[in-house]
């Protein structure tokens, strides 16, 4: 009884010092609403957003906006060497900054990240907002029909955090073959703009 009394007072003092999220309190629902209808008043989410790339001193381009990707690979699904065809489980994650999407959390509620549609590629709902127009060069499949559909999670300084998971299906000139089975198989994979160029992206 004694323990179960000690665990009892640690709760409620650690409720007490630290505050419940302002995204999960009462009445989060309404400013989300409202950062977003804001947001999305004047908004074209078939422009890319500016970028600082000329404060920073990128020789490349001073209209782009810089993307960080990651893709984590889970498990490798199908090798299909005699057909050059390799699929893998994956997750793409891509991050990037859109000023257009800044706000003011103190003036919704203290609400520092709300969430928008991303692509749909079973229906002809596109995204709210603009998303990296990024694919692999040797998809067999592309990335936007074989990742699944998320949400866009923006934080009021305008940072995107977008994460899909599904298949990765690429073409692959697999080298190790002379060799094989003796020999360890590997397929190099290039991700880089489609209709965007790095000049923007």
């Amino acid at each position: 009884m004694r323990a179960a009394t000690m665990i009892t007072l640690g709760l409620a003092s650690a409720a007490a010092t630290s505050p419940i999220d302002a995204n999960f309190r009462a009445g989060a629902h309404a400013h989300a609403q409202n950062i977003r209808a804001a947001l999305l008043a004047n908004y074209d989410p078939m422009v890319p957003p500016a970028s600082d790339r000329a404060a920073t001193g990128t020789q490349y381009s001073a209209t782009g906006t810089d993307v960080a990707m990651q893709v984590r690979f889970f498990k490798v699904l199908a090798v299909r060497a005699s057909e050059g065809i390799m699929q893998m489980k994956v997750w793409v994650r891509l991050q990037w900054r859109d000023d257009r999407l800044k706000w003011t959390p103190s003036s919704y509620g203290g609400l520092t990240t709300v969430r928008f549609k991303g692509q749909h590629a079973d229906s002809m709902v596109e995204s709210e907002i603009w998303v990296p127009d990024i694919q692999p060069y040797n998809s067999a499949t592309g990335m936007f029909r074989s990742l699944d559909p998320s949400t866009i999670k923006v934080s009021s300084d305008g940072d995107c955090f977008y994460s899909r998971p599904g298949s990765l299906d690429v073409s692959c000139k697999f080298s190790g073959l002379v060799a094989f089975p003796r020999d360890n198989l590997t397929c190099a994979i290039e991700f880089g703009g489609w209709a965007l160029s790095g000049g923007h992206q």
